[in-house]
């Protein structure tokens, strides 16, 4: 499976696995600084108005910005994604996409 190099950031390559998409990231070789760590897990979804409500009862808006922004907002992300994040309880970030707007 030979993935497709994201365009205009080479740091992303993405892999279409049949319903669930791979991105795998080298933040070297966007220019970026490596930190350690997971990273958040995207899905997308119909109504992401009613799962941001949700997640805001069960207080569990991300507290840090992505890209400037509040991370727990449902925003225009600058690479197209209507999203915002989340962080569960045992301290993982995921991230819900507004399905149409998922960024492939």
């Amino acid at each position: 499976m030979d993935g497709e190099r994201s365009q205009p950031t080479p740091a992303r390559h993405y892999f279409d696995c049949g319903g669930v998409i791979l991105a795998v990231l080298d933040p070297t070789a966007g220019g970026l600084t490596p930190t350690p760590g997971a990273k958040s897990l995207y899905f997308a979804v119909r109504d992401l108005e009613a799962v941001h409500t949700r997640a805001r009862g069960l207080k569990a808006l991300a507290p840090y910005q992505v890209h400037g922004e509040p991370g727990g907002e449902v925003t225009k992300r600058p690479w197209g994604e209507r999203s915002f994040y989340v962080v569960d309880p045992w301290g993982n970030d995921l991230c819900f996409v507004q399905e149409g707007t998922l960024y492939t």
